[in-house]
Order: structure tokens, then C-alpha cells, then sequence
């Protein structure tokens, strides 16, 4: 399971490099899609992550407001962070805990009971789905997307 997180997290750093290369403009312009930005797409993915792991430490869950995070150096010290604890969370992790349950609330106040290792599968799907959709916005102007390719990493 870490393979693919690691992977995540290369193509994360990766896709803040590129970002640091687009006019700051052209990161918070409103898109069709995602979360409304380029920018606040990034904090999206990071500030899920972040939740989800608290969930799974049963932590007290942290609510972030994108207003505060308008500069890429302000969610890339955030996604640094963020995958020091998760990656920490994950090696601490016990292989039974994968069966255990935690409870996702929904936007709608649904409680939704979801298993740890369903949850951290969840986790990995849902960052390179919105990378997917930064894909999509970086050839929109004009720029080359950073490779999804999983070939040639060397993350073992």
C-alpha cells in the first residue's frame, strides 16, 4: 500500500514543480471540474488526506479553510507535512487494523461506516483522480501534464 502512496506523493511534488512554472493567475482561475482551481484542487487532495488519517488515528479531525492557503508554498508546507504523518500512520499501521471500522460523516450528515484498508485504497484513488482532472487543466493551457507513468519510479 505505501508503493502507491509514495507514488501519489512523487507525482504530488512533481505537479507543485509544475505549478511553480504557471502564473500564479492561471493556478486560481476558475475551471470546469475538480474543485473550482489548479489550487485549490491541491489543497483538496492534501486536506482529505489529512482528515482521513485522522479519522483513522482517532484523532480529533482538523477543519482547514482554503482561503487560508492561497499561495502553492502554503499547501506544498501543508502536503509536507501531511505525508510525514501519513506515511508514519501507514508503517505504524497493524495489518488487522485494516479490518477495522471508522465512521465517515458525509456533506449530508450521513454516517457511513468504512474499513481502514478500504479507506487508505480510497485515499490513493482519490488523489490521482483529481490529478487526473489538473491533467486535463495543464493541456487547457497550453502546458505539458506531469507523467501519470508508474513505470520507471523505483519507489520500492
Amino acid at each position: 500500500m505505501i508503493y502507491f502512496f509514495k507514488y501519489n506523493w512523487e507525482r504530488r511534488n512533481e505537479w507543485f514543480e509544475w505549478a511553480s512554472r504557471i502564473p500564479h493567475e492561471e493556478l486560481l482561475r476558475s475551471r470546469t471540474g475538480g474543485m473550482g482551481s489548479i489550487l485549490e484542487t491541491f489543497f483538496h487532495v492534501v486536506d482529505v488526506e489529512q482528515r482521513w488519517v485522522s479519522r483513522i488515528m482517532q484523532e480529533e479531525i482538523t477543519r482547514y479553510d482554503y482561503e487560508d492557503f492561497q499561495s502553492l508554498d502554503s499547501i506544498k508546507a501543508f502536503s509536507d507535512r501531511e505525508m510525514i504523518r501519513t506515511g508514519e500512520m501507514i508503517e505504524r499501521l497493524q495489518p488487522d487494523e485494516h479490518e477495522r471500522v471508522v465512521t465517515y460523516v458525509s456533506p449530508g450528515g450521513n454516517r457511513i461506516p468504512c474499513k481502514v484498508g478500504e479507506v487508505l485504497r480510497h485515499m490513493i484513488a482519490h488523489e490521482i483522480h483529481h490529478m487526473g482532472q489538473v491533467s486535463v487543466w495543464a493541456r487547457e493551457i497550453g502546458e505539458e501534464p506531469v507523467s501519470a507513468n508508474l513505470i520507471g519510479r523505483d519507489l520500492m
